[in-house]
């Protein structure tokens, strides 16, 4: 009785979120009225049918309704739809269609370790992942279809684990593709998940290892509660001889445990999550690794398969359990061009209008953005400047092997960095969408994985430190470097790192042979001295006060005002910014510095170019002269440190 008790409260915390739940629920109880006394139900009734009213407006009529639908009970939508017989096709319009509203969308959870452990995401529910694509496996083959013996039509069997089919009838096999996906390194809570976005005074807690689905402290009761509900499988759920996709050995929810984790991540401190995404159809065709997707798709949970478990000879992944990669039956996607809903895509129209939007706002969100890192460098304004120019820089164009608009930084003379590189870190997670702090030491070159390699003992590419998204801000952290040698997996981790600084093109490791491909990372260095690293611009730093007072300003700051004025002039085209009618000035300061100066060379003046055009995106208008002599004043006072 008790048991029943909790397990209709569940439910009905569940269908509360949506007004149109509340009747279903009604009925569900009314079926239920042996485990709830007459007076409980009475009170429930009275709740249920004065539901809050949502201050957010919602489509109507019908849309509505499958939108709902689509929410709270996607498995009837799902089957609806492919009764159509257009198969997944239907199945990916249906959904866009309902869930077309942003409103919408924010209503569907979003499946994290969390979520799962606590019970509030069950099987077959639709939620979303927003995930970097970190490993592409080979087409696995499912039973996407089998003529049912009773009626003689065929019936289609997508989004789902295992397919129950009847024995000796006609089925057919379908490829679907499997992407392992990782929540994106480093993404900021205000990116990733708005609604949950702590207050700007407060430090982000760090969780550090990465937590394994499936697990967490929970009451006996509720466990067995739960237990009792996963002994009795759905037909979704039963795995039956006829589906040949793979070869598995049943086992009990616990067989996992002891298994080691194929699921490790490179990065420190930092909390990451993969899921196993399945796609239909020929959507797979449009993604590439490293891309960063909005996944839209059924949660599934297979008892069977909770083991370690190898695919038949037509595959080699070896496939975790559930409990470490959830499945995710994808019905439809959105690849990403921004890391928010409400910037716009580089060098896009959009990004014009936003920038002709702020530019007259530029200069006081320049002078907000210059003084709270002047702060958070100890009063280095110097330092300040040259930092605001690396965090508009990202990779303009590729011509040959130059890389061109990127810039790498290197603060040096940094004596106490503990201090320096947490609040670094924060404010910058705090202003950028995507921010990871590494150490170089040696401990971090000789054993960790700077880039991602295929292990074929496991069928997996294993993700490196460097397979990040796109846009991604790093904190090299150089001043923990003991003297001491470096291996040969360290002495490889350095080069990549340097390679990955000049080229912006990344590695992979696929043992027999390498593939490059590109990525855009921006980099900066904490270090004592110069650094092992050959970057653009190293600012001896010259600290006067302490980081910590940063906080106390950035109450007072308009952060969401910083971010988009970051972003929005980061997204600019140097080609647009940078006008025929400056060249002839340029030109002539060149070659009067060549002449006062021999030793300068073509990566000189191409180091200034590109701080001069990052000098007028900072100011939102088009390059002139100024610039070049702005950028000529900041590194003449540079240099004067150097020396």
């Amino acid at each position: 009785k008790n048991g029943g008790t909790n397990r209709c409260r569940q439910l009905a915390s569940h269908f509360y979120l949506s007004q149109a739940g509340v009747p279903r629920l009604w009925h569900l109880l009314e079926a239920a009225g042996p485990l709830l006394g007459r007076n409980q139900r009475r009170s429930e009734s009275k709740a249920l049918r004065k539901p809050p009213r949502s201050t957010q407006k919602r489509p109507c009529n019908m849309v509505g309704r499958e939108a709902d639908s689509a929410i709270h009970a996607p498995l009837a939508l799902v089957e609806d739809a492919l009764a159509t017989g257009n198969g997944v096709v239907e199945v990916e319009s249906r959904f866009r269609t309902a869930l077309e509203h942003p409103a919408m969308r924010a209503q569907v959870p979003r499946l994290d370790p969390g979520a799962v452990a606590q019970g509030r995401i069950m099987p077959n529910t639709l939620v979303r992942f927003r995930g970097l694509v970190q490993d592409m496996w080979n087409p696995e083959y499912y039973v996407g279809s089998y003529k049912d013996p009773m009626t003689g039509s065929w019936k289609q069997t997508h989004y789902m684990d295992c397919a129950a089919v009847p024995e000796n009838t006609e089925t057919q096999l379908m490829e679907r593709k499997p992407l392992v996906c990782i929540s994106v390194p480093g993404e900021a809570r205000w990116c990733a998940a708005p609604e949950e976005e702590q207050p700007a005074h407060e430090f982000p807690a760090n969780t550090g290892e990465p937590q394994r689905f499936g697990h967490s402290k929970r009451p006996r009761d509720m466990q067995e509660e739960d237990a009792e509900m996963s002994d009795v499988p759905s037909e979704k759920e039963t795995d039956h001889a006829s589906d040949r996709r793979t070869r598995r050995q049943p086992c009990n929810a616990n067989t996992f445990e002891g298994s080691p984790s194929m699921l490790h991540f490179p990065w420190k401190g930092v909390d990451v999550h993969a899921c196993l995404v399945k796609l239909y159809g020929d959507a797979s065709e449009s993604l590439r690794l490293n891309d960063v997707v909005d996944f839209y798709g059924l949660f599934t949970v297979t008892p069977e398969l909770t083991a370690f478990s190898e695919n038949d000879s037509s595959f080699d992944e070896v496939v975790p359990p559930g409990s470490q990669l959830p499945r995710l039956h994808c019905i439809f996607f959105d690849k990403l061009d921004t890391p928010c809903p409400d910037f716009a895509a580089p060098e896009s129209h959009n990004i014009l209008q936003q920038a002709n939007i702020l530019k007259s706002t530029a200069e006081e969100a320049r002078g907000a953005v210059v003084e709270l890192l002047r702060v958070t460098l100890g009063g280095d304004s110097v330092a300040a400047e040259y930092l605001l120019l690396q965090l508009l820089s990202r990779v303009q164009r590729r011509t040959g092997e130059m890389t061109l608009g990127c810039h790498s930084l290197n603060l040096a003379g940094c004596e106490s960095t503990t201090p320096l590189l947490e609040t670094l870190l924060y404010i910058l997670q705090a202003l950028c969408p995507r921010t990871i702090a590494v150490p170089m030491t040696l401990e971090s070159f000789n054993e960790g994985k700077w880039t991602p390699k295929k292990n074929y003992d496991t069928g997996r590419l294993e993700p490196g430190i460097l397979q990040v998204a796109a846009g991604t801000q790093m904190l090299l952290d150089e001043t923990q470097m003991q003297a001491g040698n470096l291996g040969e997996s360290g002495l490889r981790g350095l080069e990549a790192l340097k390679l990955v600084m000049e080229t912006q093109q990344l590695e992979y490791d696929f043992q027999y042979y390498k593939m490059s491909m590109p990525t855009d990372i921006a980099f900066t260095i904490l270090s004592h001295g110069k650094s092992l690293l050959a970057a653009d611009t190293v600012v001896p730093m010259k600290m006067q006060s302490s980081p910590e007072e940063v906080l106390t300003i950035l109450k007072g700051m308009p952060v969401a005002k910083l971010r988009s004025y970051l972003w929005t002039m980061r997204g600019l085209s140097h080609d647009a910014i940078f006008q025929d009618s400056v060249k002839e000035g340029i030109e002539e300061r060149i070659v009067t510095m060549r002449q006062k100066d021999k030793n300068l060379g073509p990566k000189d003046f191409h180091r200034l170019l590109n701080l001069s055009k990052l000098m007028a995106a900072s100011h939102g208008r088009p390059m002139d002269v100024s610039d070049w002599d702005r950028v000529q004043v900041l590194d003449a006072e540079r240099r004067s440190r150097l020396n």
